[in-house]
């Protein structure tokens, strides 16, 4: 099994709980995906019993070597035994009390990862971005943006937002606006003076396990690099 741990209505530590004092799928090869690569929830998914744990973004070969490794040693053989089944084209039944699934196919079971998101993007052009807090907005020259923050220049003036201030950051790409939320963490006279006109802000983002912003990020990524 591989499954998120973010999921509407039931998350994947309780699924997997449920599996696991399920008599028919308590030795069901497990492997939790995530975006949290925290100790924390590491050490939370072992103390459920996963066989593995794999945080996002992934590359297909890491997808590859995480899979073999679960399988292999359910299976009780080799990695070059589980090749050599994998690529014969035979159904393959290993008898684990009914808790691994007949599968044509090794390789084609697992599903392509998309390619790895840059970790940052530095527009090649102009990018102006909204910056909403409380009752006002700010256009921001944006300078550098990934999944976890944003870097961006404001003009200075009464209506800057404070540090730790909740902000809103509105995008467009693909025809569609996507606000991903966070907080001001840095602000920053781009001079050494008291007379600086323009503010270096930086803003930590917080939506990093909506699925659905994180691909709309990638695309506004992908957009203006």
């Amino acid at each position: 099994v591989l499954c998120d741990w973010e999921m509407p209505e039931m998350t994947g530590p309780e699924l997997l709980e449920w599996m696991r004092a399920n008599e028919a799928t308590a030795n069901t090869p497990f492997v939790m995906i995530t975006s949290r690569g925290d100790r924390e929830h590491v050490v939370k998914a072992i103390e459920l019993k996963a066989n593995n744990y794999i945080v996002k973004p992934f590359t297909n070969e890491k997808l590859t070597t995480v899979v073999g490794g679960v399988l292999t040693k359910a299976m009780g053989i080799s990695a070059e035994k589980l090749k050599q089944l994998a690529g014969d084209g035979k159904p393959l039944n290993v008898g684990l009390s009914g808790a691994l699934p007949v599968a044509e196919h090794v390789e084609s079971t697992i599903p392509a990862a998309r390619p790895k998101t840059p970790q940052k993007v530095t527009p090649s052009g102009k990018v102006l971005v909204s910056l909403r807090f409380s009752d006002n907005s700010v256009s921001c020259l944006l300078r550098e943006i990934s999944r976890e923050r944003m870097v961006a220049v404001m003009k200075r003036g009464d209506d800057i937002p404070a540090i730790l201030d909740l902000v809103v950051l509105d995008l467009e790409a693909e025809g569609q606006v996507s606000r991903l939320n966070g907080y001001v963490h840095t602000l920053q006279a781009r001079e050494a003076s008291s007379e600086s006109e323009f503010v270096n802000v930086i803003v930590n983002l917080v939506d990093q396990d909506d699925q659905e912003k994180m691909a709309h990020l990638e695309a506004f990524m992908a957009a203006i690099a």
